[in-house]
């Protein structure tokens, strides 16, 4: 019982894949360096992928099998597109 809740505990405690992808995806696409870079989920796979004042918004499917990061892909939803962050270009 100990094991299963250590194991829940410790899962809640380890950043979904998608958004690290996302994540990593984002200070390419960004051309922004990582630690300015922040993901957050927006929906079933979807996430939003903010830095340098711009954002992108990114489809990530995981296969579930494997190493957490080696099996999650992130595509740029629609066509591939930067968008001004309203907070900052107001």
């Amino acid at each position: 019982m100990f094991v299963v809740f250590l194991g829940a505990t410790l899962w809640q405690c380890v950043p979904p894949a998608g958004a690290e992808v996302a994540r990593s995806r984002g200070e390419r696409d960004l051309v922004c360096p990582i630690e300015r870079v922040s993901a957050y989920r927006a929906g079933h796979g979807l996430y939003v992928v903010r830095g340098c004042g711009k954002w992108l918004e990114y489809d990530c499917i995981s296969s579930g099998r494997g190493t957490i990061y080696a099996d999650t892909v992130c595509a740029a939803r629609g066509v591939a597109m930067v968008h001004a962050d309203s907070a900052t270009s107001q």
